[in-house]
Parts: structure tokens; C-alpha cells; sequence
């Protein structure tokens, strides 16, 4: 019987690949599902929306440690594939579109929550984990 060892590259991509799909799934149930596919906002549509009253910031969870957790974990996944140059062609392209949505979400939390989301951006880091107090 012989055994073979998987070389360490290969264990951490596993690693790495496994993690972020349990990441994104947990991610996933830390949002309202309505919301989150648009239909919430479908529903809604044609209702004023309330600014006076923003929505409430969840600090919980992997939203407690990272404000895009989802974003996160795609790229994570995404560079953690076996890759031909055209992919990593196009992994620089998706991450470099990911950080550009990032920039323009956060640009419309801070205006659709004010001075809380402000808060919760000094308070939780937006990509990388535990690089805050």
C-alpha cells in the first residue's frame, strides 16, 4: 500500500477553496434573502423611502469582521482555482471590478445611512480581517 501526500500547494488551494464557500454561504444567511435577489426592492418600488429612520447596521457575525464578506470570499475562491493565464487575466479583471463596486456601495450606504455607516466603516475593515481595532 502506498500512500501519497498531496503536495502543500494543493492542500492550501483545497483550504482556501473550501473556506471561502463555507464563508460565502455563512455570509449569505447574514443578509435578508428578499433583499438581497432585488425583490424587496421591487415590491417597494414607488414607496418614499424613509431616510429619517435608516436601517439598522449588523454588526454580528462575519458582518462584525469584515464589511463585504462576500466580496471577500469571491476573490478568494476565484484566485484559489487551477488558473491558465487567460483566467488570471480575467481574475485580475473581476478583482479590479469587485474593488470599483466596493467603492461605489459604500458610496451609496454612506449616503442612504448617514453618519452609522460612517461609523461602522472607522469600526470594521472592508476587505481584509482583524485589521482594525
Amino acid at each position: 500500500m502506498v500512500i501519497k501526500f498531496l503536495p502543500p500547494w494543493t492542500i492550501l488551494q483545497q483550504i482556501l477553496l473550501i473556506g471561502s464557500g463555507f464563508v460565502i454561504v455563512w455570509a449569505f444567511l447574514s443578509y435578508d434573502f428578499l433583499e438581497f435577489m432585488g425583490i424587496r426592492q421591487i415590491l417597494e418600488f414607488g414607496e418614499k423611502e424613509d431616510f429619517t429612520h435608516p436601517k439598522k447596521i449588523t454588526k454580528k457575525g462575519l458582518l462584525g469582521i469584515v464589511r463585504h464578506p462576500m466580496y471577500l470570499s469571491t476573490i478568494v475562491f476565484m484566485w484559489s482555482l487551477n488558473s491558465t493565464w487567460a483566467d488570471i487575466l480575467a481574475h485580475f479583471v473581476l478583482t479590479i471590478y469587485i474593488l470599483i463596486g466596493i467603492r461605489l456601495e459604500e458610496r451609496k450606504l454612506v449616503k442612504q445611512l448617514g453618519s452609522a455607516y460612517i461609523e461602522y466603516q472607522k469600526d470594521v475593515p472592508s476587505l481584509i480581517p482583524f485589521t482594525k481595532k
